[in-house]
């Protein structure tokens, strides 16, 4: 489940949103954790007007087992929602990675983003953690980025049921003599891989999500930032009619005015969320 969840100021909803839905998206994620649905929280990064919501979000994700991952949206303006804001500092993807480590108050650094391999780097950076009680663990400091990144090499998520992965950071944080983590490892490769028993594809992945936490970082084009070599790699692609796919970026740009399914004519138009 994606939740949209952009500030925890009223009147910063109310700049974005067109009216202040913070108390409601609080109660969304109340609900839906008590149903015992898993969630992403969609957050749109604007230049100097919620990068500093990034730490409470990153609060509510140490405190909720449900919220598994964070989308963080750089803001665009296109579109019926990010042409009512005036042209100010575009947010590119590294910038945005600096403000979300720098708001985890330590926790993150700049260098526990890794670029998706089947994307341009200037479009996504992802962060994986290991979730340990309320502590989040960046998996940059247990094993080399190139290892990471191939845990996505044909996929758009990790795949944390690759034990050999978990078995070589065992190995690494033991010949580095560094003990502390060592448990959480172990007790990872247990759930996975029980002893007499064999987990298909899907009850490993399951369990797997139980630990990783995930930052994705994705930074929309507009017009003043379009690129046809990062259009040319993007890896989200957009029906448009049967039997053909656009960018995301190109489709947002040249073909959604054209798409009655999500296009509202400017004189019926309003603040939407998101870009």
């Amino acid at each position: 489940m994606i939740l949209s969840f952009n500030t925890f100021d009223s009147r910063v909803s109310q700049l974005l949103n067109g009216i202040d839905l913070v108390e409601v998206k609080l109660k969304a994620i109340e609900n839906l954790t008590r149903a015992g649905v898993r969630i992403t929280l969609l957050n749109v990064m604007v230049h100097d007007v919620n990068e500093n919501a990034i730490a409470g979000i990153l609060d509510l994700m140490r405190q909720n087992n449900n919220i598994l991952s964070l989308t963080i949206q750089t803001m665009t303006y296109s579109g019926q929602g990010g042409s009512t804001f005036a042209r100010t500092r575009h947010v590119p993807v590294d910038k945005a990675a600096a403000v979300v480590s720098e708001q985890s108050g330590g926790i993150l650094k700049l260098d526990d983003f890794v670029t998706k391999p089947s994307a341009h780097p200037l479009c996504y950076l992802i962060c994986y953690m290991l979730k340990n009680g309320d502590e989040f663990l960046p998996l940059t400091r247990f094993a080399p980025r190139e290892k990471i990144q191939q845990l996505l090499q044909d996929s758009y998520l990790i795949r944390p049921g690759q034990r050999e992965f978990f078995t070589d950071a065992i190995n690494e944080l033991y010949a580095r003599g560094e003990t502390k983590h060592l448990g959480l490892f172990r007790e990872i490769i247990d759930k996975l891989y029980p002893t007499g028993k064999t987990l298909s594809e899907f009850e490993r992945h399951r369990l797997g999500e139980s630990f990783v936490r995930t930052v994705y970082i994705h930074a929309h084009m507009d017009e003043d930032t379009f690129d046809c070599s990062r259009a040319m790699f993007c890896p989200d692609q957009v029906p448009t009619e049967p039997g053909r796919l656009v960018s995301a970026c190109t489709y947002n740009l040249f073909y959604r005015m054209q798409d009655e399914r999500f296009y509202v004519k400017p004189e019926q138009s309003y603040v939407a969320e998101g870009v």
